[in-house]
């Protein structure tokens, strides 16, 4: 598979995690919360609170190179995958071109939570798979002409 093919993939696979993470809602509660500690094979996610969400190059940065509005253009909650954190601020994948693009957050400007969501992309099998904590149900299984239709075979004429 070309490069094209597994930047739609990995947006796909992301998308799908991203949108998944955002299903789930907590509750408020008082007082400075507890810290965030990912159960094995959890991911970290951050949820926006504040209505535009600034992007630095780096932590500390003198201004954002971009804000994300919150919600996203879709009217879900923007959250983003923690890929590392340091000293209040949150290493991120960005849902923004080119695919693997990563940003900083101040952690101040979010909330953290677990995401137990796995998505497995079996590329041969034309297949994805997705669990909660290791528990896959057969309805979370999809083959892709079940959600993609088939196309017609390509036409080619001959020039001979």
């Amino acid at each position: 598979m070309g490069r094209p093919g597994r930047s739609v993939v990995a947006a796909l696979v992301l998308t799908v995690v991203l949108l998944l993470s955002g299903c789930a809602s907590g509750g408020k509660d008082a007082g400075r919360p507890a810290p965030v500690v990912a159960p094995v094979n959890a991911a970290l996610v951050a949820q926006s609170r504040i209505p535009s969400i600034p992007i630095f190059e780096a932590p500390g940065a003198p201004g954002p190179k971009l804000n994300l509005s919150n919600p996203n253009e879709d009217g879900a909650p923007r959250v983003f995958l923690v890929k590392s954190r340091r000293d209040g601020w949150l290493e991120v994948l960005l849902p923004v071109r080119p695919n693997g693009s990563r940003g900083w957050i101040k952690e101040s400007d979010v909330t953290l939570g677990n995401n137990l969501y796995r998505v497995k992309v079996e590329l041969g099998a034309h297949r994805i798979t997705v669990s909660n904590g290791g528990t896959v149900s057969p309805t979370s299984r999809w083959e892709w002409a079940s959600v993609i239709p088939r196309l017609p075979a390509a036409r080619t004429t001959s020039p001979c």
